[in-house]
């Protein structure tokens, strides 16, 4: 069976002769998907184009065979649809377009320099659509991020589920996070929980094991530590002082 390879032109050859290829034996180059989404994130056009063209040609070169190129190409424009779809993007990216097209038309290139411009000019249209929505607050990870937080913080919630709440790698997201807010995500989360239980305290008359346990702490000992910390008094001194209060939150 003749497969159409991808090495730099139209060369066809034997599959079972690629077998033998040592060249086309080597693994996969592994490639840093997160440095390409930080990238996109940021708006640097370039930076990108560059990156895409180098990830398909490092793949063409050390692929055994064009579905692999293919397959690793598909797998990644099916993660960038789902990341558009995530923020409301993929009608900007794709146009009249769907992605099943643009997955049949990518994997109908047998052209390095071909695959290497589509894919290109795919990822740079997803960076342009990502810098225009960045104005929108409802499209800004940032902002989606820290209403996920306020939803959830009653949870258990790591910073890698953020993260993939506003579909971003997590030690970017940790970056930007403290970048855009002047905070962690941690200081930002304990932030929130520490408002709500002094908010529970000033207002309701559950025991403070109870209102730990509701706004996301662990355990009583931990809370009382985070809550001395943040405020300079215990939770009983503090319900003590402002029970009743409409502006203890504030305090």
């Amino acid at each position: 069976m003749l497969h159409r390879l991808i090495v730099g032109g139209d060369k066809v050859l034997e599959y079972s002769e690629t077998a033998h290829d040592e060249r086309m034996k080597s693994e996969l180059k592994t490639w840093s998907r997160e440095k390409l989404e930080q990238a996109i994130n940021e708006g640097r056009r370039e930076l990108v184009k560059e990156t895409a063209k180098t990830f398909v040609s490092e793949l063409c070169s050390q692929a055994q065979a064009p579905e692999l190129v293919h397959q690793q190409l598909c797998k990644l424009l099916i993660h960038y649809y789902e990341w558009s779809g995530k923020l409301g993007l993929t009608k900007q990216w794709l146009g009249m377009k769907d992605m099943k097209s643009v997955l049949f038309h990518v994997c109908s290139i047998s052209s390095r320099e071909e695959l290497m411009e589509e894919f290109g000019q795919l990822l740079v249209r997803l960076t342009e659509c990502i810098a225009e929505s960045a104005v929108q607050p409802e499209h800004d990870p940032i902002e989606k991020s820290i209403r996920y937080i306020e939803l959830n913080y009653s949870k258990t919630l790591t910073l890698k589920e953020v993260a993939d709440s506003v579909y971003l790698n997590a030690a970017y997201f940790s970056t930007l996070f403290k970048q855009r807010t002047g905070k962690s995500f941690i200081e930002r989360l304990t932030e929130i929980r520490i408002v709500e239980a002094k908010r529970r305290m000033a207002h309701s008359d559950n025991k403070i094991a109870v209102i730990a346990e509701h706004t996301g702490f662990s355990n009583i000992r931990h809370f009382n530590r985070v809550f001395k910390n943040e405020t300079g008094m215990s939770p009983k001194e503090y319900r003590d002082r402002f029970h009743g209060r409409m502006d203890a939150t504030q305090l």
